[in-house]
């Protein structure tokens, strides 16, 4: 998959990607310091990149289903909730990595990484909601 790691990711975050097998570029890298959210998720979409970031409320307000939104569509969004280390990088690159693998086209999609209660890092998909079908049955459908 291709990323582009906002200037809050470390570039760590990048080589472990591209360990893996993705093509990653980063602000960083880049020299593109200091640019606008909408510059940033537009060099992400000209590129057809997904973007993975730390500032991820500055990014969905620019994109459905919010009503001020700019663009009408991404390749998708990445948004850690975590404190980013040299230490937990190589854990969270792996994290990434297994959702790229269970979700093959991120396309018009946010995903939120965070850490549990436990400390363990997981994923789950912010926008669109997933619908849990069992719920919808049982409580439209109840005898």
């Amino acid at each position: 998959m291709k990323f582009l790691l906002d200037e809050n990711i470390t570039p760590k975050v990048g080589e472990f990607l591209q360990e893996y097998g993705h093509d990653v570029k980063t602000i960083i890298t880049l020299r593109l310091f200091g640019l606008k959210d909408e510059e940033v998720l537009g060099l992400a979409y000209k590129e057809g990149r997904a973007l993975i970031t730390i500032n991820g409320k500055h990014y969905v307000i620019l994109v459905p289903p919010n009503h001020k939104r700019i663009y009408e569509k991404h390749y998708g969004i990445i948004w850690t909730k975590i404190q980013i280390t040299v230490r937990n990088s190589c854990e969270l690159s792996r994290k990434i990595d297994e959702l790229c693998k269970f979700n093959k086209n991120i396309e018009n999609t946010i995903f939120i990484i965070k850490q549990n209660n436990l400390g363990d890092i997981i994923y789950e998909q912010y926008y669109p909601r997933k619908i849990n079908h069992k719920q919808v049955y049982a409580k439209y459908f109840q005898a």
